[in-house]
């Protein structure tokens, strides 16, 4: 009996020591149990530190079969079953009143890895395609500490076999008092440094209302700068737009913001807009789906956003500086386009440059055949009216290693994308509107 609590004392020590204090020893194997997650399909990787055995529990029957320990601070799930010898029949059955029904054992991992997840909200992805549910404590030079389990273990990751770090906000700011802005300003730029820019709008959108409108101190000077950053990067100019605007009143002489107003300004503000022929709006594709830029090795960086004229008619605008490739590339997602029934596209297109520009459009079918059509020559600064023809053999594709014009688009009842290529390696300024199919 002295040797029992002898050994739990040494155990209990030793688990203290683990987590106590910064430590720099290489890394240490965890016990690894690899399971498949039914809510995703994916293989995940439960790390599993030893834990100090309850004497009296190892010796109750049936030990081998209790469900894990809760996690602290949270009651444990009341146990059901009845004590005794395991049942005759195998372990998946208990005795009793539940003596049909058998254990799953997928429904009891689905339950415990639900359980990391919500005690343990960041997670490392291994170049394995393993995840590791934990909280990043420390990123070194050449391994990642990761708390686990309520922080009750700790694991040194090598970098060579990290993949990514996915951080969790919420963790953070679980820690802060409810009116400490100061705090929940630092949390949004750490979500802007990772291009957590969607979790860092709503964040600073919550501030900007206690700070503003409730009058409540601690947010950061640039507040208003970040969430106009936040925006900018998401392609969202028209609320991007009037944070610069705002910000500009009274820093009048940030270099940075002031030239990311004039950028977008013209993506919010069009030229010759103006001059619409009906008052009456119907939308194309050019407001429907999802535009982003392509960044390929052989495409030149732009930026790609939704914008609208005064009447609220819906275009894509398209921003380029240029660069040394031939070509700048944007794209639409979303829901597949079905064009076998059509035989012609029709778009308006405004070249905001002061030379011609060649304009080339392609279709990407559901195996990912490109097929890229000819040319069209975009004049400058007037809207022109365009039209291509869909049903013909006047395009090549990556069927004929992009040779000759001579393919017909393959699989026209499901166009996955559709990409705009504009060649040329100047600046570029592109608005597209009323892109319909015929």
């Amino acid at each position: 009996m002295k040797s029992t609590i002898l050994i739990a004392a040494l155990a209990s020590t030793l688990a203290f020591d683990m987590i106590a204090g910064e430590t720099d020893q290489p890394p240490v194997k965890p016990k690894v149990k690899v399971v498949t997650s039914k809510a995703t399909g994916q293989k995940v990787r439960v790390i599993q530190p030893e834990e100090p055995v309850d004497p009296a529990a190892a010796a109750a029957p049936g030990a081998a079969a209790a469900a894990p320990a809760a996690a602290p601070g949270k009651a444990a799930a009341r146990d059901t079953t009845k004590k005794g010898p395991a049942p005759k029949g195998g372990a998946g059955k208990a005795k009793g009143k539940d003596k049909d029904k058998e254990v799953d054992p997928e429904a009891q991992t689905a339950a415990a890895e639900a359980a990391v997840k919500e005690a343990d909200n960041d997670n490392i992805e291994m170049i394995t395609g393993d995840l590791i549910y934990g909280k990043i404590h420390k990123e070194l030079p050449d391994y990642v500490i990761m708390l686990l389990r309520d922080d009750q273990a700790r694991i040194n990751v090598p970098r060579a076999k990290i993949k990514s770090l996915n951080y969790s906000m919420q963790t953070r700011l679980n820690s802060l008092e409810k009116d400490d802005m100061e705090g929940r300003y630092k949390v949004g730029l750490w979500a802007m440094e990772r291009n957590m820019y969607p979790e860092a709008i709503e964040l600073f959108e919550f501030i900007k209302k206690q700070t503003i409108d409730d009058k409540i101190e601690g947010a950061g000077p640039d507040l208003l700068k970040q969430l106009a950053i936040a925006y900018d990067k998401r392609g969202q100019f028209d609320k991007a737009f009037p944070n610069y605007v705002a910000y500009l009143e009274g820093h009048k002489d940030d270099a940075e913001a002031l030239e990311a107003f004039k950028r977008i300004e013209p993506l919010v503000k069009p030229k010759e807009v103006a001059a619409v022929e009906t008052p009456k709006i119907v939308d194309g594709l050019e407001a429907d789906g999802k535009w982003q830029a392509e960044v390929w090795q052989n495409a030149n960086p732009c930026t790609v956003g939704i914008t609208a004229d005064k009447l609220g008619n819906k275009m894509v605008a398209l921003v380029s500086t240029g660069g040394t490739q031939d070509k700048v590339a944007f794209s639409r997602y979303g829901q597949p386009l079905m064009l076998s029934e059509s035989s012609e596209m029709v778009f308006k297109v405004f070249n905001d440059g002061d030379k011609p520009i060649n304009l080339a459009c392609a279709f990407v079918n559901a195996e990912g055949d490109f097929h890229e059509s000819h040319f069209i020559r975009i004049m400058p600064k007037t809207w022109c009216k365009e039209s291509l023809k869909i049903d013909s053999k006047t395009f090549k594709s990556n069927r004929n290693d992009f040779k000759e014009y001579n393919q017909e688009i393959k699989g026209r009842e499901h166009v996955a994308r559709m990409t705009f290529m504009v060649y040329d390696q100047r600046p570029v300024k592109l608005f597209l509107d009323s892109l319909f199919f015929k």
